[in-house]
């Protein structure tokens, strides 16, 4: 399935499941949302084991009082791709919680924006006029709509363009122009970053990716 496609599937199911979610059916899940991005990304088990690590972020988490809190399943959507194509479900994680904060302001953004649909539903109110009334109130699901599927479609979009080529580094480690130079300028030590774990071949040290602050210049 091309890139397009995936992002503008999930974006779908994005803006559908919050309506959905907002009539009462409470199919907006981490764990749904999974499984519905593993389907798609063509890796269900991934989709389970981040909706599964984002179900468990979310205890003790609810939007009491209309209050914002991290928006978990759209994070699990986005870590779900990325899980998926770099076979990480590490990186994943990573990728989840940080969506995770990041969608608080498009919530804030969404909830904020229902109030001109409110104001409107009051002035056709006031002038008596009931069809204009039920089409503003019809409107008011727009913003929640919005404000998941155009984040979603567009940063997986982003995501699935920068990853291919992140992915395609990281899992290099045939190190041709790290051999190059370590013919050339005969070094007493070298560092290989990869995605790999933490290893030594002779004087060459394998850095995994996450522990690159490891490597410290000597003054």
């Amino acid at each position: 399935m091309s890139n397009v496609m995936i992002a503008v599937i999930l974006g779908l199911w994005s803006g559908v499941s919050m309506v959905l979610n907002l009539s009462g059916l409470g199919v907006r899940t981490t764990v749904m949302t999974g499984l519905i991005s593993g389907l798609v990304c063509g890796n269900v088990e991934m989709g389970l084991a981040i909706g599964a690590q984002m179900l468990i972020a979310s205890l003790g988490f609810y939007t009491y009082g209309g209050a914002t809190i991290p928006d978990f399943i759209t994070g699990t959507l986005f870590g779900t791709v990325v899980g998926a194509k770099t076979g990480s479900a590490e990186a994943g994680i990573v990728i989840s919680g940080g969506i995770s904060l990041l969608m608080t302001q498009m919530d804030i953004l969404g909830r904020a924006s229902t109030t001109v649909f409110q104001h409107l539903c009051e002035g056709a109110l006031a002038k008596n006029d009931i069809k204009m009334f039920e089409i503003y109130d019809l409107c008011g699901v727009l913003p929640w709509t919005l404000s998941r599927m155009i984040p979603t479609v567009v940063g997986l979009l982003l995501i699935l363009i920068i990853v291919p080529s992140f992915s395609g580094c990281a899992q290099n480690t045939t190190s041709k122009s790290l051999n190059y130079y370590i013919n050339k300028f005969k070094p007493n030590i070298s560092y290989r970053i990869s995605q790999n774990n933490f290893g030594q071949s002779e004087n060459i040290k394998s850095i995994p990716l996450y522990a690159v602050f490891c490597i410290k210049k000597k003054t």
